[in-house]
């Protein structure tokens, strides 16, 4: 939990004083260990995890899995099989302390249906508390058949969800998330962190406020990859839509097949098209690449601050280091760039 990790802060003038005074008697590797008990209370040894819940439901393929929980990890697996389990682990240097936690957070798990549902309250600890007993880290495991549909929501805590054939909704106020291969949709939401799957058929739908995305090969009637301060890169993505932005950070798309919507506001834009599409490629401060797969018309409006014409380009109008119009290979689908300040680089193979 983060707040556990905030008292880690908290260490006295007197227990830093003697770590100081460490560091000169006997080196650099023994004071880390007397900060470390100092701010602590403890060695990360000292950390033990049990047990706190365990149940085994008869929920096959094809059911739902709604997670609600305020504070905690959660780890999803998938295997084949007919039946379904719940798993919560506290870790925690005082175990006494632990379970006071989890019997505060109130965790209520059971079936109606086909639909699993786990759900755990905010356990309320106040500050002096955290200072006494050090930190508490929840973690809830369940494992449920590869074909599932999954929707978890966690305030606070890292996602992680294996290969998965369903609808996947995965929300977190502060926490990374990684997901696996994914046939169906997947739609991820974090306000503090990286989001990182693989590949996904059924379109996707990644948002993040302070992190990187990465993504696979993604095909679907929609995409949409969201930052607003990282980077994003990805593989294939093919769809009708596809919508990139990040406010600061990169974006590096290795094959685009589909028309491209792509903004940044500082950093470079890389895009390597597989078939002909309409795009519009901005960054308010960075430089723009733009490739193809093969010899593609497009018609092409560039601007920036410093731009290459490329070769067998069919110029309309005036040309100048900041800006052309043309055509290439004849024509075909509207490709726009625009750059306020940074190169613009475009390479069609083929062009004639």
């Amino acid at each position: 939990m983060k707040d556990g990790k905030m008292t880690a802060l908290a260490i006295s003038s007197t227990a830093l004083g003697f770590v100081l005074l460490a560091t000169h008697a006997t080196g650099v590797g023994v004071a880390l260990d007397k900060v470390r008990a100092a701010a602590f209370g403890h060695a990360p040894q000292d950390q033990q995890q049990q047990v706190m819940l365990e149940q085994t439901f008869p929920v096959g393929a094809g059911g739902t899995l709604v997670i609600d929980v305020r504070d905690a990890d959660v780890r999803v697996t998938t295997a084949a099989g007919g039946q379904s389990s719940v798993t919560v682990l506290a870790e925690a240097r005082d175990q006494d302390w632990a379970r006071q936690v989890f019997e505060r957070m109130r965790f209520e798990v059971g079936v109606s249906g086909t639909t699993l549902t786990v759900r755990a309250h905010d356990p309320d600890i106040r500050s002096e508390e955290w200072r006494e007993h050090r930190g508490v880290s929840m973690t809830v495991r369940v494992a449920i058949p590869n074909r599932f549909d999954v929707r978890i929501t966690t305030a606070d805590g890292d996602v992680e969800v294996g290969d998965i054939e369903g609808a996947v909704q995965l929300r977190t106020s502060d926490g990374d998330v990684q997901l696996g291969n994914v046939t169906g949709s997947a739609s991820v939401t974090t306000s503090d962190g990286d989001v990182t799957a693989g590949d996904i058929t059924g379109g996707v739908e990644f948002r993040t406020s302070d992190g990187d995305v990465h993504v696979g090969v993604v095909s679907g009637p929609a995409i949409v990859l969201q930052s607003s301060d990282g980077d994003i890169d990805a593989g294939t993505l093919a769809a009708e839509k596809i919508t990139v932005r990040t406010q600061d950070g990169d974006i590096v798309l290795a094959s685009v097949a589909g028309e491209l919507d792509a903004a940044v506001g500082d950093g470079d834009v890389t895009v390597r098209f597989a078939k002909a599409a309409p795009a519009s490629i901005t960054a308010g401060d960075g430089d723009i690449a733009v490739s193809a797969d093969g010899a593609f018309g497009f018609d092409l409006d560039l601007s920036g601050g410093d731009v290459s014409v490329p070769r067998g380009m069919v110029v309309q109008g005036a040309v100048s280091s900041r800006g052309a119009r043309g055509t290439v290979n004849g024509g075909g689908p509207l490709i726009r760039v625009r750059s306020g300040d940074g190169s613009v680089v475009v390479n069609l193979p083929g062009a004639r």
